[in-house]
């Protein structure tokens, strides 16, 4: 009899997901565009430009229900540079999104993001793989989410990279009206590295080193407005303590975006900047801590357009500078990148 009773309410939750009333929206477009850009290897005291082709493609899908959401998105990037081939690379990276709402006021909601970067005449490659789950609650104009994240990452020429990082989370969010969202989020994560062993002194027997283990602290505070436009502010906080010397630091950033139509025209402006310190003893010794520098945005200014030509077919460019750590902590490069190219998109929202 359990088991009859546990059957009829497995059928009665499929049923509800096949057959209950869906909204369907999908979009997919493809994308061309040249770019110029400078310091192509991410170096402290280097000047070397180049000119690159760029070719997108991308397809999203939204499916909702009266309980429950699902949203996926795919994204792909090929760069072709006509020198300096080494940099040949694609990017990929997949979304997958879905809430359930097990009450008028309880969502569970689950997440995996895949990041997958490769250079194509060149032995790198690195792929992160992200999963996590909450449950959140929602009362008037306040929701609260509380929830675990898992994240592999995964360097293919580069083992001492090799990581794997847990950590918990709770966000709050406020919509003081329909056009304006504040937000918090707090985060704790430790970081395990499967094949790095920790940073000594020469004089101590590195045989005998751990690997290394760190635990990172994340807060962050935001304010989002849509009116005619959408813009907001976040500021962010972070500190991170390991066992290794040298890896220790704290940050404090903030960033800035606005979203805009001028004149036909679909403009947008980011400008985000981050102060970071390591411990005093990182100021005597650089250490080789990020293994892709042009993806690990720290300081950058950048301005964005779109010009719609037909329904389907648009004009878009934009113009970025650029200041990050290069492979080595605490050393930091210049980068300037200007493209513009062709987008065409089809949606059926």
């Amino acid at each position: 009899m359990p088991g009859c009773i546990f059957y009829l309410i497995l059928l009665i939750f499929i049923a509800n997901v096949l057959y209950s009333r869906t909204v369907e929206s999908s979009s997919i477009y493809a994308k061309s565009e040249c770019a110029v850009e400078t310091n192509i290897f991410e170096q402290k005291l280097s000047d070397i430009s180049a000119l690159s082709n760029h070719i997108w493609f991308g397809f999203s899908h939204k499916r909702q229900s009266q309980r429950q959401q699902l949203y996926i998105n795919l994204m792909s990037n090929l760069a072709l540079y006509n020198e300096h081939q080494t940099e040949n690379k694609a990017i990929n990276m997949l979304v997958l999104s879905h809430n359930y709402n097990l009450s008028n006021r309880i969502t569970f909601q689950s997440d995996i993001r895949i990041f997958n970067k490769q250079w194509y005449n060149d032995d790198r490659g690195y792929t992160s793989s992200l999963f996590s789950s909450s449950i959140g609650s929602s009362h008037s104009k306040f929701k609260a989410l509380a929830g675990f994240e898992y994240q592999y990452n995964d360097f293919q020429s580069l083992p001492i990279f090799i990581s794997d990082q847990t950590g918990l989370f709770l966000q709050f969010y406020h919509n003081s009206s329909s056009k304006k969202t504040a937000s918090a989020r707090i985060s704790y994560h430790t970081i395990r590295y499967s094949e790095r062993i920790i940073y000594r002194p020469s004089s101590v027997d590195s045989l005998n080193l751990p690997l290394q283990k760190d635990n990172m602290l994340f807060i962050q505070l935001g304010r989002e407005f849509r009116k005619k436009a959408l813009g907001g502010i976040y500021l962010r906080y972070m500190i991170l303590h390991s066992n290794s010397d040298f890896s220790s630091f704290q940050s404090a950033s903030i960033r800035f975006f606005n979203t805009l139509r001028i004149a036909g025209f679909y403009v947008q402006f980011i400008a985000e900047y981050q102060f970071k310190q390591y411990s005093e003893e990182n100021a005597k010794l650089f250490t080789f801590s990020n293994p892709d520098p042009e993806q690990n945005i720290q300081n950058q200014l950048l301005a964005g357009w779109e010009r719609p030509i037909t329904k389907n077919l648009s004009l878009q460019g934009k113009v970025a500078y650029i200041k990050n750590e290069t492979v080595y902590s605490n050393q930091y490069y210049n980068k300037w990148f200007v493209s513009a190219g062709l987008q065409y998109r089809i949606s059926n929202k």
